[in-house]
C-alpha cells in the first residue's frame, strides 16, 4: 500500500467528512460504514383546503407506516425552497376561451409583479445501517432456521432494503404522491447520458446547485466525486463560493399539530429545511433515556452535596425538571402496548 503523505495532507478534507462510497444500484448509495441510502420525491394534497380532521387523519396514517421501521433506520425529510424559472409566456399558454385567457393574464401579471418567484420541493431520504456480522451470527444461533440460504449477505441486505422501500411506497401511495429517485436520461437525441436523481440530490444538498450529473462507468468514490468544492469551516462556513447559514429554531410548543411550519412555504427566499428522524427499538430508546436522566440527576445538587450525601445544597430546578421529564419518557412506552418505537428528532 502506498503512503499518502507524498500525495496529500493528513488533515481531513470535505471528501473525508462525507459518508458516500458508491452507487451500487439504481437510486441506492452505499456508505463507507456499510449503510444503504435511497430517496423519494413526494408531495401531498393542498393543505389549505384540508380540514383539521383530514390533516390529523393523514398524519396518523403516515406515522403508522413509519412506525414499522426499527433500529438501524434513519429518515431525512427535506423541504427545499427553489427559485422558479418564471411564469410561461402568453404564446406558451393554451387558453382558447377569452375568459380563461384573461384569468391567466391576471395571474401572470401578479407573478411578474413580485419579481422573485419560488416553489417548494420535498424529498424523503432513508438510510439503513445493517447489524454487524457478529450480531447477525448471534441471532442465527438463537433463532433456528431449517432453511439454507446460499444468497450472498450483501445481496440479501440490498434485496431486503429495496423491499422495505417498495412496501413504504405502496403503503403511502394513497396518501402522498411519491416517486422513487432513480436513473434518468438527460440530453437530446445528439448527446444523451445517464444520471441518477439520488446522486444529483446529494450534490444539491452539498453545493445548492440542482444539476444533472453524468454518472461515470464505475460509480465509486462518490465522496471525492461530490466533495470537490472547497470547504472553509468557521463561524460562517463556506462551500465553494457560497456561504452557509444554519438556523436552529428553539421554543417549540409542547404539542405540535400538522402544518405547524406551513408558513415556511411562503417565504420569498431560497433555503433547505431538513429534519432527521432516528428510529430506535424500544429497549434501545429506554436505555438512551436512562443515560439522559442520569446525566441530569447528577446536576440537581452540587458536587460536594452528592459526595457528603447532604440534602442541604441548592437545587438546580432546571436539571430537576429535565430529569423528571426523561423519567416520564422512560415510563411511557412501558405502560401502553401500542407504543412500539421511539423516534429521535433533530433539526
Amino acid at each position: 500500500m502506498l503512503a499518502l503523505a507524498p500525495f496529500r495532507s493528513k488533515a481531513a478534507g470535505l471528501p473525508d467528512l462525507l459518508n458516500y462510497a458508491a452507487l451500487i444500484d439504481e437510486g441506492v448509495v452505499l456508505g463507507k460504514d456499510g449503510s444503504l441510502m435511497a430517496g423519494f420525491f413526494f408531495r401531498g394534497d393542498d393543505a389549505a383546503s384540508a380540514t383539521t380532521s383530514e390533516r390529523n387523519y393523514l398524519t396518523a396514517l403516515v406515522n403508522q407506516y413509519l412506525a414499522r421501521f426499527g433500529g438501524g433506520w434513519s429518515l431525512w425529510t427535506d423541504a427545499s425552497r427553489l427559485s422558479s424559472p418564471g411564469y410561461p409566456r402568453p404564446d406558451e399558454s393554451f387558453f382558447p376561451e377569452p375568459v380563461t385567457a384573461m384569468i391567466d393574464a391576471e395571474r401572470r401579471a401578479s407573478f411578474v409583479k413580485d419579481h422573485a418567484l419560488f416553489e417548494s420541493e420535498y424529498a424523503l431520504i432513508l438510510t439503513f445501517l445493517p447489524p454487524t456480522r457478529r450480531d447477525s451470527k448471534l441471532s442465527e444461533m438463537v433463532y433456528d432456521d431449517d432453511g439454507i440460504d446460499d444468497t450472498n449477505p450483501a445481496d440479501r441486505l440490498l434485496a431486503d432494503f429495496k423491499k422495505k422501500l417498495d412496501d413504504l411506497q405502496d403503503g403511502l401511495a394513497d396518501l402522498l404522491h411519491m416517486r422513487r429517485m432513480g436513473t434518468i436520461t438527460v440530453g437530446d437525441d445528439d448527446d444523451t447520458y445517464e444520471s441518477d436523481e439520488l446522486v444529483n440530490y446529494l450534490h444539491y444538498a452539498l453545493t445548492n446547485e440542482p444539476i444533472a450529473l453524468r454518472i461515470p462507468d464505475c460509480p465509486m468514490y462518490l465522496d471525492a466525486w461530490l466533495g470537490y468544492p472547497t470547504l472553509w469551516p468557521g463561524d460562517t462556513p463556506k462551500v465553494g463560493d457560497k456561504f452557509v447559514s444554519c438556523v436552529a429554531i428553539e421554543g417549540f410548543p409542547g404539542n405540535s399539530y400538522p402544518g405547524i411550519l406551513d408558513m415556511l412555504d411562503t417565504l420569498p427566499m431560497a433555503y433547505r429545511w431538513s429534519s432527521r428522524f432516528i428510529f430506535l427499538e424500544q429497549q434501545e430508546a429506554v436505555a438512551a433515556l436512562n443515560r439522559y436522566r442520569l446525566k441530569w440527576q447528577q446536576k440537581i445538587r452540587g458536587f460536594w452535596s452528592q459526595v457528603m450525601k447532604s440534602q442541604k445544597g441548592m437545587i438546580n430546578t432546571d436539571a430537576l425538571k429535565m430529569a423528571q421529564e426523561s423519567e416520564v419518557a422512560c415510563w411511557f412506552p412501558r405502560r401502553t402496548e401500542p407504543v412500539r418505537r421511539i423516534i429521535s428528532i433533530e433539526n
